[in-house]
């Protein structure tokens, strides 16, 4: 069976796929995240994943006001 994302040509994407982005950063926090590299011997891809992930779980965990 067609669905309508098929029948528009729209994929759906792979939400484990790796994208690059560019962003703009406190000083601050850029030197929080370039400790904790340094500290952990991992590189910084991998500290900005951790935090982002931590970031968003501890919010999802919130309850809704």
């Amino acid at each position: 069976m067609m669905t309508t994302d098929d029948l528009m040509g729209i994929k759906k994407p792979d939400m484990n796929e790796m994208k690059e982005v560019k962003v703009k950063l406190p000083v601050r926090q850029l030197l929080k995240l370039h400790y904790m590299k340094l500290t952990s011997s991992r590189t910084f891809s991998d500290v900005v994943s951790e935090a982002l992930a931590d970031y968003f779980s501890s919010h999802e965990s919130r309850p809704e006001a």
